[in-house]
C-alpha cells in the first residue's frame, strides 16, 4: 500500500532541490510595484498575515534570488497570484500596470493557468475602473474579478480581507481569461458534450477533490474513464495546467490497480 505522506515528502524534496528559492512551492505569489510605498507596505503586511495562517508566500524582498528567472519560478510554482493594484503615486510610469515586471508576472500566471486575485487599498476602492483603464488589453479581464480592498489601519477589516483571499485561493472560480497560445493548449470550457464524454465516476472523483475544472483538459489528453486516471502523470498534469498544490492533491488520491473504484451510493452527495 502506498504511503501518501512519503510521496508528498519526495515531491517537495525533488522540487526544492532544483528550486532557485526554497522551498520551491508556494501557496501565494505577491505581485506589486516597489515604486509605490503603499503597495510595498500592503505587500509586506499581506506576507506576514498569510504566513501567520501557515501559508507559504513568495515576496521578492524575502527571497535570496530576485532575478527574472526567480520571479517566473515563483509565479509558476505558486497556487495563486495576488496582484496589489496601485497608481503611480503621482509619478508617471510608476503605476502597477506600467511596471514591466508586474505585467510579466501576470502573464506568467496566465500562461500557467493561475487564479489571479487583485487587491487594492481601501482608500482606492472607488478607483478600480480608473486603474483598469490603464491595463493592457490582455489583462483587462481583471476588471471582472471582485477586487478585495484592504485596510491596514483596521485589524478586523484587514483580517476579513485576508480570509477572503485564502478562501478564494482554496476554491478558485473557473479561469476568466484566454490562456496565451505559447502555453499548453487550453481545454475548451466545460460543456454538456465535453462532460458527456467522461465517465460519471471520473466526474465524481474529481469533484470530491475539487479538481473538476481540469476535466475538460483531461478529456483533451484522452482521459475519459476511471481506469484512465491511473495513467495521469505529472507531464499530463502540466499539460492540463494543474497547480503544484492540485498536483499533490491528485497524486494523494490517484487510483491505482490496488485501489477500489468509488462507491455509487445514490445517497452520497
Amino acid at each position: 500500500m502506498e504511503n501518501w505522506e512519503d510521496i508528498d515528502a519526495q515531491l517537495e524534496k525533488d522540487v526544492s532541490a532544483a528550486a532557485l528559492n526554497k522551498p520551491g512551492l508556494w501557496d501565494f505569489f505577491i505581485s506589486h510595484t516597489q515604486r509605490n510605498d503603499a503597495a510595498v507596505a500592503l505587500a509586506e503586511k499581506l506576507y506576514a498575515s498569510l504566513k501567520e495562517r501557515g501559508k507559504k508566500v513568495w515576496l521578492d524582498v524575502n527571497m535570496k534570488r530576485r532575478d527574472e528567472a526567480a520571479m517566473e519560478e515563483g509565479v509558476r510554482n505558486s497556487g495563486c497570484v495576488i496582484a496589489v493594484i496601485t497608481d503611480g503615486d503621482g509619478v508617471p510610469g510608476n503605476a502597477y500596470f506600467e511596471r514591466p515586471f508586474c505585467l510579466k508576472e501576470l502573464r506568467w500566471g496566465m500562461e500557467s493557468r493561475k487564479y489571479i486575485q487583485p487587491v487594492i487599498r481601501d482608500a482606492d476602492k472607488q478607483r478600480v475602473g480608473e486603474f483598469m483603464g490603464g491595463a493592457p488589453d490582455d489583462l483587462k479581464f481583471l476588471g471582472s474579478v471582485d477586487f478585495i480592498d484592504m485596510n491596514r489601519g483596521a485589524i478586523q477589516y484587514w483580517n476579513v480581507g485576508v480570509d477572503m483571499i485564502v478562501e478564494r485561493a482554496d476554491n478558485p472560480p473557473e479561469l476568466n481569461y484566454k490562456v496565451p497560445s505559447k502555453s499548453p493548449p487550453a481545454a475548451p470550457a466545460p460543456s454538456s458534450s465535453t462532460v458527456g464524454d467522461v465517465d460519471s465516476e471520473v466526474m465524481e472523483f474529481m469533484r470530491d477533490l475539487k479538481l473538476d475544472k481540469y476535466v475538460p483538459a483531461l478529456v483533451e489528453q484522452g482521459v475519459s474513464t476511471f481506469d484512465d486516471l491511473k495513467s495521469v502523470d505529472e507531464d499530463i498534469m502540466d499539460d492540463c495546467g494543474f497547480t503544484p498544490i492540485h498536483k499533490k492533491a491528485f497524486l494523494r488520491k490517484r487510483p491505482t490497480s490496488a485501489m477500489p473504484r468509488p462507491s455509487r451510493n445514490p445517497q452520497q452527495h
